[in-house]
């Protein structure tokens, strides 16, 4: 049965708001990574990023209105492979959780801007 999570058969995708190539570089380790756990998800990941020349980059991983994971990545950080899998075992938990839960319900009446 399909509910308001299912967003036309596009569950369990991951969507990229990435700018620099670090951003992408986890991008696509996470993507990697998180397609081969096999997570039945209800809901669309977004990976979204917030470079800073001071600090390297902050990355966020939201499901629904929830951001289950967030690092910054710096030149002398974890390689990109450790992180990206790191980053989808921590989400493929936080997802199960939340699935099971009805925690990522979203009422298909508002925007999320309007709330």
């Amino acid at each position: 049965m399909e509910g308001p999570q299912d967003l036309d058969g596009l569950s369990g995708a991951v969507t990229q708001r990435t700018v620099t190539h670090m951003g992408n570089e986890f991008y696509r380790q996470f993507a990697s990574y998180w397609r081969s756990l096999g997570v039945q998800a209800q809901g669309v990941l977004v990976v979204e990023e917030r470079p800073s020349a001071e600090d390297g980059t902050q990355v966020f991983v939201t499901y629904g209105r929830q951001r289950v994971f967030e690092t910054t990545i710096g030149p002398r950080g974890p390689s990109m492979d450790e992180l990206g899998r790191e980053a989808a075992r921590i989400v493929a938990d936080t997802v199960a959780q939340l699935d099971q839960a009805g925690g990522n319900q979203q009422d298909p009446d508002l925007a999320e801007e309007e709330l």
